[in-house]
């Protein structure tokens, strides 16, 4: 799998329709060798699971990670939380927490 830095988790149920984080957006995937995926358009795909081997595999492929998504309520878009759920939680509660010096 091909090195992304930085890789940035996009996670905003109504983008198009966004000032702030669309703008932010289109400069981060400008930057060189930057992937930028869309939670809330994965997760549609896989009919509200993410593919969380592939998910983890972009994070062990990557040194800086980049999450952003606007503020609900002081929580995170649900889409987010999802992935957090399904992705950090494997990781983080797992044998191999190799996310350990990323940024």
């Amino acid at each position: 799998m091909k090195k992304y830095e930085p890789l940035i988790l996009l996670a905003h149920p109504q983008i198009a329709n966004s000032k702030a984080n669309k703008v932010l957006a289109q400069a981060a995937g400008a930057l060189p060798n930057a992937k930028i995926f869309h939670l809330d358009a994965l997760k549609t795909e896989g009919g509200g699971a993410f593919n969380v081997p592939e998910e983890t595999e972009k994070l062990r492929q990557t040194d800086l990670i980049v999450w952003q998504f606007p503020l609900y309520w002081y929580s995170v878009p649900s889409a987010l939380r999802d992935w957090q759920d399904q992705v950090l939680s494997a990781i983080v509660y797992g044998k191999e927490n190799f996310l350990k010096g990323k940024s």
